[in-house]
């Protein structure tokens, strides 16, 4: 399904439209079970009915952008592969497995996975002072780093303000914690050394 613009449409109202239920004649039909926004993604839980009465659940995520006209939305269903994986986890709770026989399950199943996978990449918990290395070397206006050493912890636990460990790349660097690979292993000794110590 390709973008969908309604003139002088605000952001709430495409909200509304997206989440509102429907029914039909022949008993078939759908309805929002929980919704939420991040950013500009808004990721529902629908439940829908079939014509034989069968109730079956899935996640949309639902792109949302403004025009000069107004705004307006692109659907994709999880069963798509969305790229897309900052949904919430309890969603998946709410929604079950699409069905292979449907055909397209196993997009279902890898898209899920990496939405468990990033909740628990933003839920790690770090320090100042401590060095993580990235994923892969990224680039800055200064060049390319990927070992970071944490100077400060915004609020929100999305991401982490960073200064280069190695000193090539001069300033305050801005690091999501899904691009981190991990801590250093001997950056992870010290932090348990220094947990101890202070407990004694």
């Amino acid at each position: 399904m390709g973008w969908s613009f309604t003139y002088g449409a605000t952001r709430r109202n495409i909200i509304e439209e997206v989440t509102r239920g429907w029914t039909h004649d022949d008993g078939t039909g759908s309805k929002t079970i929980k919704h939420c926004c991040r950013g500009n993604t808004l990721y529902a839980v629908h439940e829908n009915t079939r014509c034989n009465g069968e109730v079956y659940r899935f996640i949309g995520v639902h792109l949302l952008q403004r025009s000069s006209d107004g705004w307006g939305y692109k659907s994709i269903s999880e069963d798509m592969g969305p790229y897309q994986t900052n949904c919430p986890v309890s969603y998946i709770e709410l929604a079950e497995e699409m069905p292979p026989s449907d055909g397209m399950g196993k997009n279902s199943i890898e898209w899920r996975a990496k939405v468990r996978k990033e909740a628990r990449l933003r839920s790690r918990k770090y320090t100042v002072g401590q060095v993580v290395e990235s994923v892969r070397p990224l680039r800055y206006s200064g060049g390319e780093v990927t070992r970071f050493k944490v100077m400060r912890l915004p609020k929100g636990g999305r991401t982490l303000w960073c200064y280069d460990a190695d000193e090539k790349v001069d300033g305050i660097l801005r690091l999501k914690k899904t691009q981190i690979a991990g801590v250093e292993r001997n950056d992870r000794r010290a932090a348990v050394a220094a947990t101890k110590e202070k407990a004694a």
